[in-house]
């Protein structure tokens, strides 16, 4: 009965430990058949209590192989190829998750040969009887451990895409909260493997993958300096480009991380402290060598030029090509829809004949149609020019990228959206002024009354253009 019971502790039933309950119902446990003879009530109910953890742990153990991919039969090959097309393939969490679970049962593992070990050596006999009370004692701490495991491995069995990828994490974390220790131990053991492999490549950030235990500034920054490394590796594979990162600052970093990760516990304010000095370190060093020299200055000339209208010329051939544009539709006798190559051509036509027509950075902006989402009440000047929301973006490069965000050049374009409108306010109170001069001579023979309203205009025309220029030189 013995050998039975830790052939059945292994998760292999028998004659003595069949599945419960039998087909074709799904079996939740092992039990001792009713029929069996010779056993005491609660002999049974200590025996199907131990056999119990070998259904646990044969549970588990099928997870880890179909996560692996292994443990498929002839039978049913053809039905679990279906399924997992069905669903996600197993991710980088899921299987350190899952190396880090055979662990824990490899001490299981070790603990049944034992055991074995003990009752063929004699070595818990009393009068030649091994009691059932010795191994409930041995085991006790997996009464707690593996159903709490087969539990956590069924939730994410059951919910493949809520608990895919770093989303694990949470329910990890979620688990950790308990007030019993063996538990609480194992499961820190289990989000401790999983942080190694928190970094994802991809330079961009998923809301949904983000663990809630870690803040979204922090998955920021650590995003900023894997992007920086990353990036800088990739540059200094290029021919006549140096920029390695200097080893002892390497080491450095690498160093607090490793001290970090061998903390029994994680603390993300702790993370966060070393992340910080880690990223203040990288940026000062890509701003002292990389960002020294023509790059910097180039990019800044540019954004005076085009974004801040520093060339008057450029700007004023701009207005003139968005007023052509305006006048061509209202004459249209159809209601035409303005498209981003239209507005795109209309920028290199303006472009044609000023002082940046042979200019390299010219073809890095481009005219974008700003959908209602992107429009906010700080852009509240991007219809201005033709009636639609249309905003001038900039294809930014490395290794500026790596500290002109997203919301700089948004900011960027809420200023060229402002500026372009006072040029062109300018610009009609200027062609007021020459229609004014035109029905001057006229004021000669007009009545007293015609006479009056026309030095009105002109009046109300001069404190406007006054208080234009006069805006228009202090943003200057």
């Amino acid at each position: 009965m013995l050998h039975e019971l830790l052939l059945a502790l292994s998760g292999v039933g028998g004659e003595l430990f069949v599945p419960h309950p039998p087909p074709p119902e799904k079996p939740v446990t092992f039990k001792v058949p009713a029929d069996f003879p010779f056993l005491h009530t609660a002999e049974r109910c200590s025996l199907e209590r131990l056999a119990k953890l070998g259904f646990h742990y044969k549970s588990i153990i099928n997870f880890l192989d179909r996560q692996r991919g292994r443990g498929w039969t002839e039978l049913n090959a053809r039905e679990e190829l279906i399924d997992r097309r069905e669903t996600k393939p197993p991710g980088l969490f899921v299987q350190t998750l899952c190396n880090a679970i055979n662990e824990v049962l490899s001490d299981y593992r070790q603990l049944i040969v034992d055991s074995e070990k003990r009752i063929l050596n004699k070595d818990v006999d009393m009068n030649g009887v091994v009691p059932i009370a010795h191994l409930s004692q041995a085991f006790g701490e997996y009464q707690v451990i593996l159903p709490q495991l087969h539990k956590l491995v069924q939730e994410i069995e059951d919910n493949p895409v809520k608990y895919h990828g770093a989303r694990l994490l949470n329910l990890i974390t979620e688990k950790c909260n308990t007030g019993v220790p063996e538990l609480r131990t194992i499961m820190l053991k289990l989000l401790h493997a999983c942080h190694g492999e928190i970094w994802q490549r991809r330079f961009v950030l998923d809301d949904s993958l983000i663990p809630r235990h870690i803040p979204r500034p922090l998955a920021e920054s650590i995003l900023f300096v894997g992007k920086a490394v990353a990036i800088v590796r990739d540059a200094s594979k290029m021919p006549h480009t140096k920029t390695d990162l200097p080893k002892s600052l390497t080491t450095l970093h690498l160093q607090k991380l490793l001290d970090l990760s061998s903390r029994p516990q994680f603390h993300h304010m702790e993370l966060q402290n070393v992340v910080t000095i880690i990223r203040n370190n990288v940026a000062q060093w890509l701003w002292h060598v990389v960002l020294t020299g023509d790059k910097v200055i180039e990019c800044l000339e540019a954004f005076r030029k085009y974004f801040l209208l520093g060339q008057g010329d450029l700007a004023s051939a701009l207005v003139d090509q968005f007023e052509k544009l305006a006048v061509s539709r209202l004459a249209s006798a159809r209601t035409s829809v303005v498209k981003e190559q239209e507005l795109n051509s209309l920028l290199v036509r303006a472009q044609v004949g000023s002082s940046v027509e042979n200019d390299a950075t010219f073809d890095k902006f481009t005219f974008k149609l700003a959908n209602d989402q992107q429009t906010s009440s700080s852009s509240m000047f991007d219809d201005f020019l033709l009636g639609v929301p249309l905003r001038l973006e900039y294809e930014i490069t490395w290794p500026l990228d790596l500290f002109v965000t997203t919301e700089d050049l948004s900011k960027y374009g809420d200023l060229f959206s402002f500026l372009i409108s006072l040029r062109r306010t300018q610009h009609r109170l200027e062609r007021v002024w020459g229609h004014l001069s035109a029905m001057y001579k006229y004021v000669a023979n007009a009545t007293t009354r015609q006479a009056k309203d026309s030095l009105l205009l002109w009046r109300m025309r001069a404190a406007m253009i006054f208080f234009v220029n006069c805006l228009w030189e202090h943003v200057q």
